[in-house]
């Protein structure tokens, strides 16, 4: 979920905070935004210990913040995202250009199919970066300015990164990384170049931008992208692609030397070292029951996503309880560490809240100790209510960490971004409530009395304000142990700007960092230091000398910090250089025993006999060791090694006598398929070990190396393989795109000892040969495939029809679908037979019956009739429209009859309504569907009839060309104008045609798989989704949820409220105010239970007034991405939800 992107939670949102929500007075509703008054939404807040909150800065001094930094004078740069909804389009919106957005390659790509589609380029609103300030020390900003604006060209996204440091403010706003400066003085910026261009090749979800701006303890910045991806040139004239994925960068601070970290991230909106140097981001989830993930950020990484996820693919089964999201939930790539994960990504280390946003860590001081190495992350849910601040820390474990002591630090309250201030205090912009922009916003600013007495907080504030640029080495050495974290930064960075001139610089931070008595934290701000300085000298420089000394510490920070030093700077170095630092490196490696030295060792090393040698030893425990071993094989490229000669001989057997272990084995496969070194991968595909040949199949298929395809293509040739694979060979074959590959398609589909999921996959991919999908049928990914001639497929299907055609209902069904396609009039017995075979579905015996129809085959004119006479409702009714369609003059006279009667079935009805909408005109149809409208107008429609009344009629009215001979466009005009005067302001009402009659499997599919709503979100169902709104299971057997509730809560969830779930504002008469769910009133106190699951009992006599309904967070325009019929769908399944959750 994007940090304040409405779209992001679509239908499951509004359900669940409907069901969540209190009625919002007609008042408060007009309010954009409709929220308390700043101060009072300040004493809303509950801060951990009790602390209090204050209003720095609110509207007009801004609005809509996205994200806010401070620099070291204090002053706030705050990023406005005004271009929501206008100007910014979200892909949900705009399905019909899916398959151009995921084959799009440059930000002139997208741009290009905006104006193919008349995508209207709004220049109404634009982004911009205010600057705030408090000028009086009073506690609150005072002034406020447009630093920079004008942010809304076509091509712009929505601007969401900003940090400020040292007159610089570095800017984020797709496709441009900005460097904006103020050199007159004027808080204007008066200087504005782009760092680097070209992020933002896709339009994707809006929110999914540029942003999470930090300086890193190698002085280098860093930043991170949504899955919108990029395709950027950067200054050195390196390309960097990476169109499929969020990933984190780092350049220098001129933007030279930008290299990518980490990808496969969906949207981290922001990033933050630790006091150690380590980097981490919270990483949102794709709204299908997956979760929301702690990510530790390492070299190389990757963490499985990819944007084409997000609209699902063939490669989901009923036995993931997610919603289809492809290899996302399938392969279980979103969740903690387990056995049989895949081995090309880093799985996260967490996982909590449901709207990552803003994060921080905390600088050192300000608040009580016990917050010491801390981070603080935003969770953005647009509610109060369920909206938070956590705080977290995390602890060494293996390679990585394992995070503790989670729990809320500031609740009841809607925050986008959160900082420390040079003052010591905390700050967080908030966004009132609500996905639509509020056009308001706050900044609230909270300290701990206490812990601010620290005179450290001024001294800090002084430093940094005053710069460090006078100081001396000696000073400047001393203050790397400063408790503040951005002074030890600055003077570490200002230590190493000295050391161009002044070689004792090196001397005294070496002096430094070798003391084990010295300061833990400024040993390794001079180990960093020493590091800048090394990246900077044409010739070594202390840090190697002292590295042996480093590596004998007892303390592990010290060797991480060493090895991670030297390997960083050492994967650049000349030759003479990098034989030096890794035979450091490579004797430390023998003797070490913590795994996270290790991994950094791996990395700077880089050579293939010490990663394989870790690969082995590791056994594939320790996951993140295992891709630093991966990564080490990555940089020293095996396939300049002679270590195996057998690969480059093309002998396999050779290879396999030095490298004999499947963790090996794994860890070459990811790093060939890194390399893109198709000969190299394709002989694992024969690999003895099942993990193995997955591995290998990944990386053929899902990276699309084409030269290995038809190895992959071939193995399916073999019964039995494992999924991660059968999926996989059966796109191969189809990418291949041979009749030979046709056949192995089909022979697959026929074999009755595949699951049926892989068995329907093969027949979609049958279906569609001629003109192949624009999007790969296992990843959603971009294919390039030409037409083929449909002859291939009908060929290769002919002479196993008969046993895909003996498979499973969902076989079958889809097997009926492909003849149709492909036009294959020879099987018009085999689907005889299926119509006429009572052991079938009713779906699958009508689904027969129309591919007859389609394929026009001579069998048609009896199967049909013999239907007719059959006691299945939708069997009859098909048969009815297969009649209609060869006779239209007989069923202008006949399906109006049928209306009438009263024997027959709903389905039948609708059936027939929907034929009638389609045919050529008619004065019986028009009189028909005009008499049955002015029923409707009557209120005389039974509700599972009145959306197919509505479609027939529409259907006529706007068919070019058709001549109609009854009223229908005033009949309908004169029921909208009926409706909307009974409905009034009541939606509901507006809707009776959605009630009843709908398709509840249509609906389910709708609720787990829809790419423009996500129920998933924050409902739970069959235990798995979000936890914002109550469970779904049984839904529909608590009183009074019926049918007209369950609608109401998609169209009005403000509306009413759900009995347990009424959320609501309580101010007591000191001024406090506490929010939660009443669980208990009576005329003496009312209890609550706030969000954090306690209950807080409150004296009748200390309740000021009323208690007021909070706001709710459920986007109040969900119907609107709907249509009527998907609706009603929705509603027949919720409808259906009669049984509680199975244990």
């Amino acid at each position: 979920m994007s940090r304040w992107s409405p779209a992001a939670c679509g239908l499951s949102l509004a359900l669940g905070l409907s069901l969540v929500a209190v009625a919002v007075p007609p008042e408060q509703e007009k309010k954009k935004g409709g929220d308390q008054a700043p101060e009072a939404a300040a004493t809303r807040a509950q801060i951990e210990g009790g602390l209090k909150a204050t209003v720095w800065a609110a509207e007009p001094q801004f609005q809509n913040p996205v994200c806010f930094a401070f620099d070291e004078h204090g002053k706030c740069y705050v990023v406005e995202g005004n271009r929501y909804k206008d100007g910014v389009p979200d892909t949900r919106g705009h399905m019909y250009w899916l398959d151009e957005d995921i084959n799009a390659k440059s930000v002139a790509d997208r741009v290009a199919m905006y104006q193919k589609h008349k995508y209207p380029q709004y220049e109404k609103f634009d982004d911009k970066v205010r600057v705030l300030w408090d000028s009086t020390g009073s506690g609150h900003a005072d002034h406020a300015e447009t630093f920079s604006g004008g942010y809304n060209r076509f091509e712009d996204g929505i601007a969401a990164g900003v940090l400020a440091r040292k007159g610089t403010v570095y800017f984020a706003c797709i496709p441009d990384l900005y460097m904006l400066k103020d050199t007159k003085g004027e808080n204007k910026a008066d200087v504005k170049q782009s760092l680097a261009t070209g992020f933002g090749v896709r339009a994707q979800f809006q929110g999914h931008d540029l942003h999470g701006l930090r300086m890193g303890p190698d002085g280098k910045l860093y930043f991170s992208i949504g899955d919108r991806g990029f395709n950027v040139t950067t200054k050195d004239g390196k390309r960097l692609y990476n169109p499929d994925s969020g990933a984190v960068l780092r350049c220098d601070p001129d933007g030279s030397n930008m290299e990518i970290v980490h990808t496969g991230l969906r949207n981290p909106q922001e990033l933050a070292f630790d006091d150690f140097g380590n980097l981490f981001t919270y990483d949102n989830n794709c709204d299908s029951g997956d979760s929301a993930r702690w990510v530790y950020i390492v070299e190389g990484g990757d963490s499985g996503w990819r944007c084409g996820y997000q609209y699902g693919t063939h490669m989901h089964t009923s036995a993931v309880p997610q919603g289809n999201r492809g290899p996302w939930n399938t392969e279980k790539l979103w969740h903690l560490q387990h056995e049989g994960q895949p081995a090309y990504i880093v799985p996260p280390l967490a996982h909590f809240g449901n709207g990552p946003s803003g994060l921080t860590h905390y600088p050192g001081v300000g608040l009580n100790d016990k917050y010491k190495d801390h981070f603080f992350a935003c969770d953005f849910t647009a509610s109060a209510g369920n909206s938070k601040i956590w705080t977290l820390a995390v602890k060494p474990k293996g390679a990585a960490f394992e995070i503790t002591d989670l729990h809320p630090f500031v609740q009841q309250i809607v925050p986008t971004d959160c900082e420390f201030g040079p003052d010591g205090a905390f700050y967080w912009s908030d966004w009132l409530g609500g996905w639509d922009k509020p056009n308001k916003g706050r900044i609230f600013r909270a300290t701990d009395p206490e812990a601010m007495k620290n005179p450290s907080i001024e001294e800090g504030r002084k430093l940094l304000a005053d710069g460090l640029e006078q100081k001396s080495v000696d000073e400047l050495v001393k203050l790397l142990g400063h408790p503040i974290q951005n002074v030890r930064l600055e003077a570490q960075y200002e230590l190493a700007n000295k050391a161009k001139g002044d070689e004792s610089v090196s001397d005294k931070l070496a002096n430094t960092a070798t003391q084990p008595k010295a300061d833990r934290l400024a040993r390794l701000h001079a180990i960093w230091c020493l590091g800048i300085i090394e990246s900077r000298v044409a010739k070594p420089n202390k840090l190697l000398l002292v590295a042996p000394a480093l590596f004998q510490d007892k303390d592990a920070e010290i060797r991480v910090s060493t090895a991670k030093t030297l390997s960083k700077y050492a994967v650049g170095s000349d030759k003479l250089r990098r034989n030096e630092v890794t035979g450091i490196l490579s004797a430390q490696l023998d003797k070490e025993t913590d795994n996270r030295v290790k991994s950094h060792l791996l990395v700077g090393i880089g050579g293939v006999s010490s990663a394989l040698r870790e690969l082995r030893a590791n056994a594939d425990k320790d996951v993140y060791l295992r891709q630093a071993a991966i990564q080490a094989l990555v940089q020293s490229n095996p396939q300049t090694q002679t270590v195996f000669p057998g690969f480059i001989n093309g002998a396999p057997v050779e290879w396999q006598k030095v490298v004999t272990t499947t963790p090996e084995h794994l860890g070459l496969v990811v790093a060939y398929r890194r390399l893109r070194a198709a000969d190299r991968i394709e002989v694992f595909l024969s690999n003895p070990d099942p993990l193995v040949v997955a591995e290998a199949a990944r990386a053929v298929h899902d990276d699309n190396i084409t030269e290995a395809m038809p190895a992959l293509a071939a193995l399916l040739d073999k019964p039995g393989l494992p999924e991660a694979v059968a999926f996989r060979a059966i796109s191969a074959n189809a990418k291949v795109g041979t009749p030979e590959a046709a056949v192995r398609v089909a022979n697959f589909a026929a074999r009755s000892t595949e699951a049926d999921p892989l068995r329907v996959s093969a027949l979609k991919l049958l279906a569609e040969w001629a003109k192949p999908s624009r999007r790969d049928s296992v990843t959603g990914m971009r294919q390039e495939l030409p037409d083929r001639d449909p002859a291939i497929a009908v060929n290769a299907l002919k002479p196993v029809i008969a046993k895909v055609f003996a498979g499973s209902d969902a076989v079958r069904k889809e097997a009926v679908q492909v003849v149709s396609k492909l036009d294959m009039k020879e099987v018009g017995s085999l689907l005889a037979a299926m119509v006429g075979d009572e052991k079938q579905s009713a779906t699958t015996r009508a689904e027969s019956l129309f591919a007859l129809q389609s394929l026009k085959a001579k069998e048609l004119k009896a199967v049909a009739e013999a239907a007719l006479k059959s006691p299945e409702p939708r069997l009859r009714a098909a048969a009815r429209v297969v009649a209609a369609k060869a006779n239209e003059a007989v069923a202008a006279q006949e399906l109006p009859r049928l209306l009438e009667t009263d024997s027959a079935s709903v389905i039948e009805k609708q059936m027939a309504l929907g034929v009638l909408g389609t045919m050529k005109e008619s004065k019986d149809v028009d009189a028909a569907l005009a008499a049955w409208l002015d029923k409707l107008i009557a209120d005389k429609v039974p509700a599972d009839l009145q959306l197919d009344l509505l479609e027939a009629a529409e259907a006529r009215t706007t068919t070019k060309g058709l001549k109609l001979h009854a009223p229908l466009r005033e009949k309908l005009a004169d029921y909208d104008k009926a409706v909307r005067a009974k409905a009034g302001q009541d939606l509901v009402k507006r809707y009776p045609d959605t009630l009843a009659g709908g398709d509840a499997e249509k609906g389910r599919a709708i609720f787990l798989n829809s790419a423009a709503v996500y129920c998933q979100r924050c409902h739970k169902l069959d235990g798995q989704g979000g936890d914002v709104g109550p469970v779904l299971n049984g839904i529909a057997a608590v009183k009074d949820k019926d049918r007209t509730y369950l609608l109401e809560a998609i169209v009005n969830p403000n509306a009413k409220i759900a009995e347990g779930f009424q959320s609501v504002i309580i101010e007591t008469t000191d001024g406090k105010q506490v929010s939660g769910i009443i669980k208990k009133q009576t005329p003496k106190e009312i209890t609550l239970i706030t969000a954090d699951n306690k209950l807080i009992t409150i004296p009748a006599d200390d309740v000021d007034g009323k208690p007021k309904p909070d706001k709710s967070a459920m986007p109040d325009d969900l119907y609107k991405k709907l249509s009527r019929r998907e609706l009603r769908d929705v509603v027949e399944f919720l409808a259906g939800l009669k049984e509680p959750e199975k244990k």
